[in-house]
């Protein structure tokens, strides 16, 4: 199973000079993630999201804990 974890604030959108969007540097903003867990019973892909945490390392370790889950079958 795979996962990915970002960071989401509500600053509005900063471009370069090329028009690629920049990110915010600013200290505030919650963590997501966002993880596979297998296909349900009609063949559709499943994911678990969830976010509100404070830090990326609180954020990976609640993804590690629910990819270890979903590895088990539970």
């Amino acid at each position: 199973m795979k996962g990915s974890v970002y960071k989401r604030c509500k600053c509005p959108a900063q471009y370069d000079a090329k028009g690629r969007r920049k990110n915010c540097r600013k200290d505030h903003g919650s963590w997501y993630y966002v993880a596979d867990t297998g296909f349900g019973p009609d063949g559709q892909r499943r994911q678990a999201r969830k976010g509100g945490f404070r830090t990326s390392d609180d954020v990976e370790a609640a993804l590690a804990e629910l990819l270890a889950r979903v590895g088990e079958g539970t």
